[in-house]
């Protein structure tokens, strides 16, 4: 397991442990390999930001992902899936 996938499980178990239903994230549009791992760990797109991002000189996207902890939710909680 890589230093990367570490970073992002670690938070996420202490999240689960705490009760969050959910974790999400922002990723620059020029950063493709983020964007990938986020989404092997089970993130999924949600959204774009056009234009938010001042990155070396120029505006890029963000892409907002998300992940939600379907196994944290309870029976009244569970509304969409």
């Amino acid at each position: 397991m890589s230093i990367s996938t570490k970073a992002i499980m670690h938070p996420e178990d202490e999240a689960k442990k705490r009760g969050f239903i959910r974790m999400e994230c922002l990723v620059a549009d020029t950063n493709p390999r983020a964007v990938f791992l986020y989404e092997r760990l089970g993130y999924e797109l949600e959204g774009t930001k056009k234009m938010a991002f001042y990155l070396d000189g120029k505006y890029t996207d963000l892409k907002f992902l998300g992940k939600i902890f379907w196994d944290n939710l309870t029976e009244e909680g569970l509304h969409h899936r």
